[in-house]
């Protein structure tokens, strides 16, 4: 190419391209072409006389349809070239062969669908049946079955097999099979379900194909009798009777109707009175002997053997200790228990008591004689007297003769109401207590008859402290701290600036809970509608004026002041800018590209577009 001058022509055909660049180094020319079709031939000359021919130049001729996934397009004929597993003239049908189908019951199952899948194998295949998805699709090892599982459905359906883009469509390829029953089920004695395959019988006859009769009451249950299917009649099992065994025979029956009758329905027996047993068998005893505790009963006679202690026919009776030790109490048959005479005690009544039992601990009884020995402080023939401990230091107290405690005045204590009380027992630590005279001695701190009262320091503010008399220190309201409420806690931390022509500030900082008295000064002018929005946040309106000022709040006799802390601001100009730029726009022509190396080469086609820079 490095003998071609660089006035060299370019003809495609007939047709002459124009616009001919050489690349810098020289192997590559473009130039613009025309429209045409199919392969033409391309010729370069120069003016030196000398030239060359290229065959391989074709126009491309664009396919009608999408060729993918399936294939691609040959652009040398405009038609699509398809794959291994893809057919037709868009390459989108499934390279399948499907023979025929092993159908399903309506219920639904397996389904298997022969025929030749070796050039899909490869593929993840998807099955749909009458729009029903046919899931866990899968081939067998020489990809003539391919199997999934349906579900339930009626008539005749469409399958469809796809992959992707890729599909494969067969109509009326498929129908649900229904089911049969054995015998026809025994007509005129039922029906067939044809969905599930099983008999509907009538009333009177049963079996898989109702074949047999039915017995009454289907012979009360298979643990009462079985029922013979040829006859219809019911066979019992033992202590069962009725046409349908629905009867329970009562055991011995009930020994006999003069002991008891026989509940068919249950087969309880019912015994008449003097009788008991599950058939009535036994004699019972009167009152049952009054428990198993008092005696055994002979079930064949009737007749009680009571236990010692116990008597009567029914061994109702119970026997009294030592007979209650007669004639010192009577005898309660029903309990046992003696109800003995005045002075006598004792389960047998065989104890004396004494006059108030010797007030027991305070003495000691003699059981044989009934008479009292009195322990020290006590006396009386019961030991009933109790002396009280210093005669309750009389007038101070009175003495229980029955308990020898003293009941003391309200100003006395002590077992003797000896000790003298003090107010609030001089509320200790905080004072001592003369236990003679009753009179507190309180420490340098507190005061009171009782001590009760703790002195706050000398000068609590009187405007912003109160003396907590129950610990002795000054309380401050919000405004004030320090050990007599008298350093000030106001405090500005910040203040809003405004324009020259004033306006609302807001103060930030402490300020407690303000009083009526508040004012708030900027500079030497005075805030005015003075709003407290908490006790850390306040709010005011300014007169106009400029510079930086202080801030001071005075609340009655606190002030705060906070230097320099407020500014008037000059209005200030708002200065729009715009940013400039440049846009531009460059055209891109349609090129033919060409490069010759040796005899090779190549043509490339692009379309006219335009693209615009922003900057």
């Amino acid at each position: 190419m490095s003998k071609l001058s660089n006035s060299i022509k370019i003809n495609i055909g007939t047709i002459s391209c124009n616009s001919v660049y050489f690349t810098p180094n020289t192997l590559q020319i473009t130039c613009i072409v025309g429209a045409g079709q199919s392969f033409q031939k391309m010729k370069f000359s120069d003016g030196n006389g000398l030239s060359s021919t290229y065959d391989g130049f074709y126009y491309k001729v664009l396919c009608s349809n999408d060729c993918t996934p399936g294939g691609r397009c040959n652009d040398t004929i405009g038609t699509c070239v398809c794959n291994d597993e893809a057919l037709g003239i868009d390459c989108k049908t499934l390279n399948l062969q499907l023979t025929s189908v092993n159908h399903t019951f309506v219920s639904g199952g397996q389904v298997f669908l022969n025929g030749d899948f070796s050039k899909v194998n490869h593929l993840a295949l998807n099955v749909e049946i009458g729009g029903q998805q046919c899931i866990d699709p899968k081939l067998n090892s020489l990809f003539t079955i391919l199997q999934c599982k349906i579900g339930a459905g009626e008539g005749i359906k469409n399958i469809t097999i796809t992959s992707g883009k890729l599909s494969f469509t067969k109509d009326g390829a498929f129908q649900y099979q229904y089911y049969t029953c054995p015998n026809s089920c025994s007509p005129p004695h039922g029906s067939c379900n044809i969905y599930n395959g099983e008999c509907v019988c009538d009333n009177e006859t049963f079996g898989n194909n109702c074949q047999f009769i039915q017995c009454p009451l289907n012979c009360s249950t298979a643990s009462r009798g079985t029922c013979d299917g040829n006859t219809g009649k019911c066979i019992c099992n033992n202590q069962y009777t009725g046409d349908a065994c629905q009867f329970i025979q009562c055991p011995l029956n009930c020994s006999t109707p003069l002991r008891g009758t026989c509940d068919d329905n249950t087969g309880i027996c019912t015994c008449d009175n003097k009788y008991s047993g599950d058939a009535c068998q036994f004699i019972q005893c009167p009152l049952n002997c009054s428990t198993p505790l008092r005696g055994t009963c002979d079930d064949n006679t009737g007749i009680c053997a009571c236990d010692d202690k116990y008597s009567g026919d029914a061994c109702q009776f119970t026997l009294c200790p030592l007979n209650c030790s007669v004639p010192h109490g009577n005898c309660d048959l029903n309990t046992g228990i003696c109800s003995c005479n005045n002075k006598y005690s004792g389960i047998g009544c065989e104890i004396s008591e004494c006059p108030l039992n010797c007030s027991t601990p305070h003495g000691t009884c003699n059981v044989n004689t009934g008479v009292c020995t009195c322990n020290n402080k006590y006396s009386g023939i019961g030991c009933e007297i109790s002396e009280c401990p210093l005669n309750c230091s009389t007038p101070h107290g009175t003495c229980n003769v029955n308990t020898g405690i003293c009941t003391c005045d309200n100003k006395h204590s002590g077992d003797g109401c000896e000790i003298t009380e003090c107010p609030l027992n001089c509320s200790p630590p905080n004072g001592t207590c003369n236990v003679n005279t009753g009179i507190c001695t309180c420490d340098n701190k507190h005061s009171g008859n009782g001590c009760e009262i703790t002195e706050c320091p000398i000068g609590c503010s009187t405007k912003h402290g109160s003396c907590d008399s129950k610990v002795g220190l000054c309380k401050c309201d919000t405004q004030t701290k320090g050990l007599l409420c008298k350093e000030s806690r106001l405090l500005i931390e910040s203040a809003d600036s405004t324009n020259s022509n004033g306006g609302t500030t807001t103060i930030i900082g402490y300020f407690g809970t303000p009083t009526s008295l508040l004012t708030i000064k900027i500079g030497d002018s005075n805030c005015t509608n003075i709003k407290v929005i908490n006790e850390t946040t306040l709010m005011c309106d300014i007169g106009e004026g400029d510079g930086i000022h202080n801030v001071t709040i005075i609340d009655d006799d606190l002030s705060y002041t906070a230097i320099n802390l407020f500014q008037y601001v000059n209005h200030k100009k708002e200065i729009s800018k715009i940013s400039g730029g440049a846009i531009a726009g460059i055209t891109i022509g349609c090129v033919a590209g060409i490069s010759l190396l040796g005899a090779g080469g190549y043509y490339q086609y692009r379309r006219n577009k335009k693209v615009k820079l922003f900057i």
